[in-house]
């Protein structure tokens, strides 16, 4: 079960997920800020009211409330990384996740970079962006989650890569059904075959194994495309 984000949360029966009514942020109130403190350390971030606000319905509804979070405009997220809100404050900004492997003009790998490189880089931000997805499925940000799908499949299907590591992660902070865990067992039930499978057994759980076998049987068509593990987003 995924660990739940620390701090009395206001409930959030008249927070709208949807911000197609909204004005879109524009700097309004350049001096309105809230601070998150994240991770062990609970390092701190500044990030403006404005964006966290019109992002997110869960910390519209903290930073609006007379809860701690309202009267201290601080919201503690003490189970996430730094890495992880790092790549949310750059998304609250631009709507945008940079690969340092990806070349954003033509969304091609970069040339130039050897396997090893890639490969070490794709563990660390395929870490990262595991974090990321679980932390904003919290916050209600769908569309980010999704954008953190899209950046999980681009390896696989641009670099043919995989990262096993992950997976005990995934299974820990996520529950049955989840399109994170679903989109982990069909990368492995794809393009790996029993006998990989047996070989990295190591880096899948009991429940983890079943679900592979499972997609295994099904033969889902390849390539895999992104939009089949989004998760909905409010209009």
């Amino acid at each position: 079960m995924a660990p739940s984000i620390k701090g009395s949360l206001p409930l959030l029966k008249n927070a709208s997920l949807s911000s197609a009514n909204k004005k879109a942020p524009s700097f309004h109130g350049p001096t309105q800020v809230v601070t998150f403190k994240i991770g062990p350390n609970l390092t701190e971030f500044v990030v403006h009211k404005e964006f966290a606000c019109y992002y997110s319905p869960v910390l519209k509804a903290a930073f609006e409330s007379e809860f701690i979070e309202g009267r201290t405009q601080t919201y503690t997220l003490d189970d996430t990384t730094e890495d992880a809100f790092r790549l949310l404050v750059q998304w609250l900004y631009s709507q945008r996740l940079t690969s340092e492997l990806r070349d954003e003009s033509s969304g091609k790998p970069y040339d130039g970079i050897d396997k090893q490189t890639q490969r070490k880089t794709i563990e660390a931000e395929t870490k990262i962006l595991v974090s990321l997805w679980v932390l904003v499925e919290k916050l209600l940000l769908p569309s980010l989650q999704n954008d953190a799908m899209g950046a999980i499949i681009w390896f696989a299907e641009q670099l043919d890569l995989l990262d096993f590591h992950v997976n005990t992660a995934v299974y820990a902070q996520t529950a049955p059904g989840s399109q994170l865990r679903r989109v982990f067992v069909d990368l492995c039930a794809y393009r790996l075959g029993t006998e990989s499978i047996v070989q990295f057994q190591v880096n899948f759980s009991k429940e983890m194994l079943l679900d592979i076998l499972v997609a295994k049987d099904e033969k889902p068509p390849l390539p895999m495309v992104a939009s089949n593990y989004y998760v909905p987003v409010p209009l």
